[in-house]
């Protein structure tokens, strides 16, 4: 009787062993990396651990624009083609599609739309907060001038930041992104993006999480996404293009304006155990835990109601 009682406590024990798949919580910086022109760079995790936290490699893509008459964005054409990468004064990654200055050479939705894949190799992750180290929300042309009035003035601190794409004291001006999840299985590859429809992606393997109105962020917390708690071994930040989503806006204040920022870190959760695409919530940890105990306590009492 107490050998069948430790199996029972150890397979509850294991159990929920198994369900309890995350790891300490990872960070990912490129704010402080110099590359240029590289097609992809692989960066290890910096904080606050990075004992078995998994590296992860980077590499842009930029799919072109399709535009109106009037210059409007409405949408992306053709595949996905491979670009390069480059870090911008401390500020992050931005996607270099043939030869571009600033702002372009920022990740934009400006001519081309343009995106950095992640490949978190053989570990799940589920992202939880992207942090951008510059932006600019097409509120300036390439001449410098102001061209709406949500960058307030003419002259002073917030025309210059206005200028210079947003500083983080100026939280008036935000960025329009999109975040995408390959929805194969665990450290499967996914289909390589330059063979991929950029107008076909949600229907070709990768699920929109959400679109975002985002604004600088250099600090450990930065900006939350993903708040299901969706995980993936490969994850795809671009600018907004409703191309891109099959026309869904989700999320607020998104459109198809232009849109610049460079990709300063990331962070998340690494997950270890099979949850199905999707962390496991702590009450359901906890009813888990409860209910197989239970059976335990159950069986114990039958035993002893059989000895009487």
């Amino acid at each position: 009787m107490k050998f069948l009682n430790l199996r029972l406590s150890l397979l509850a024990f294991g159990t929920v062993a198994a369900l309890v798949s995350t790891s300490a919580h990872a960070v990912w910086v490129f704010g402080n990396s110099t590359i240029t022109g590289q097609t992809s760079a692989t960066y290890s995790a910096t904080a606050p651990s990075t004992n078995g936290d998994p590296s992860v490699t980077l590499t842009g893509f930029s799919a072109t624009n399709t535009v109106n008459s009037s210059g409007t964005i409405t949408g992306v054409t053709g595949n996905w083609t491979q670009q390069k990468l480059s870090s911008w004064s401390g500020s992050g990654l931005g996607v270099v599609t043939g030869s571009e200055s600033s702002p372009d050479h920022a990740v934009d939705n400006s001519g081309s739309t343009e995106a950095v894949l992640l490949n978190f190799g053989t570990s799940n992750v589920a992202l939880t907060s992207i942090g951008l180290g510059w932006i600019s929300n097409g509120n300036y042309n390439t001449s410098g001038q102001l061209l709406s009035s949500s960058c307030s003035g003419t002259s002073g601190t917030n025309y210059s930041n206005c200028l210079n794409g947003g500083a983080v004291v100026n939280s008036t001006i935000k960025a329009d992104i999109s975040l995408f999840r390959w929805v194969g299985a665990q450290g499967q590859t996914p289909p390589n993006l330059t063979s991929t429809s950029a107008s076909s992606l949600t229907s070709s393997g990768w699920q929109l999480v959400s679109s975002y109105d985002m604004g600088v962020d250099q600090t450990a917390a930065y900006s939350n996404v993903n708040a299901s708690g969706l995980t993936s071994s490969w994850w795809l930040i671009s600018a907004y293009n409703s191309g891109l989503t099959g026309g869904a806006t989700v999320g607020t204040n998104i459109d198809n304006g232009k849109d610049y920022f460079k990709l300063y870190a990331v962070a998340g959760n690494v997950v270890s155990g099979n949850t199905g695409g999707k962390l496991p919530e702590p009450a359901t940890l906890a009813l888990t835990s409860v209910a197989l105990l239970g059976v335990v306590g159950l069986r114990r009492r039958s035993k002893a109601k059989l000895a009487a």
